[in-house]
């Protein structure tokens, strides 16, 4: 009878210890999605208000820590990559020109803080993939979305062309853009259109109706910001340029280039 009793006595006592462990592993598992959700919508908040220049540099390097101390409490995956993104936030929050960001700038020989720029958005890119692979949506302030490319024609080039291949394509259109100014520090367009991009030669062609050559270039393997393709209109006969449309998108890391 006391065997029997205490037989129960057990399995009631190990049942209850399997039900508190139970509890407190689902409670862990609330905190850490908690804590995740949590973590990601600071580092949200945060790149949306740098990127959108509104948030004041003292509350860029708190929200820095606000974002270190929650990320302690959510998902390895993005504990790890909000250890990279903090070390890199911190150091462009603390050097910068006139205002802090974590996206790369153009002029890679020119700006004096290019590596740190280049981490900080790396990291952003892999601390976004991190949430949204925790199931948090991350605003897309980094990436312009990519314009609609023009279907190829079949096409003929006249004997009386002056511009009867893409290579001479290629060119005629970087002399173009050798006239216009990258930014305002001495470089010139088409060393932009040379660092970033590479034309088409399976989608550049002639329009014959138009007498126009269609050039397009498309962001080089590594490459995230531009528009993308990038457009240009170039007479077969008089060698005259124009960018389509939909290159002005303002882009960053273009700096004016993409207006022609």
């Amino acid at each position: 009878m006391k065997q029997l009793f205490l037989k129960k006595f057990l399995f009631l006592l190990s049942s209850i210890i399997i039900l508190i462990g139970c509890s407190q592993v689902q409670n862990n598992q609330n905190n850490v999605e908690l804590g995740t959700k949590l973590a990601c919508n600071i580092f949200d908040d945060l790149q949306v208000g740098v990127m959108k220049d509104k948030i004041p540099v003292k509350e860029i390097k708190i929200m820095i820590k606000k974002l270190e101390a929650a990320s302690m409490r959510s998902s390895d995956k993005v504990l790890e990559s909000s250890k990279r993104f903090v070390l890199a936030a911190e150091e462009a929050a603390t050097n910068y020109y006139v205002y802090p960001t974590f996206l790369p700038l153009a002029y890679d020989d020119t700006y004096e803080h290019m590596a740190i720029h280049v981490e900080s958005y790396l990291a952003l890119q892999e601390l976004t993939k991190a949430c949204e692979d925790e199931g948090v949506n991350i605003t897309k302030t980094y990436i312009e979305e990519s314009g609609e490319e023009i279907i190829k024609l079949d096409y003929y080039v006249p004997e009386n062309a002056k511009v009867k291949n893409i290579n001479q394509v290629d060119k005629a259109i970087g002399d173009y853009l050798k006239n216009h100014s990258w930014g305002d520090f001495g470089a010139k367009c088409d060393e932009w259109l040379k660092m970033d991009y590479e034309i088409s030669k399976d989608k550049t062609f002639i329009d014959n109706d138009k007498n126009k050559w269609i050039a397009q270039y498309y962001l080089k393997d590594g490459k995230f910001l531009g528009p993308n393709p990038l457009i240009y209109y170039l007479d077969i006969f008089t060698e005259d340029v124009n960018g389509h449309q939909n290159n002005k998108v303002d882009s960053h890391i273009a700096e004016g280039c993409d207006q022609w």
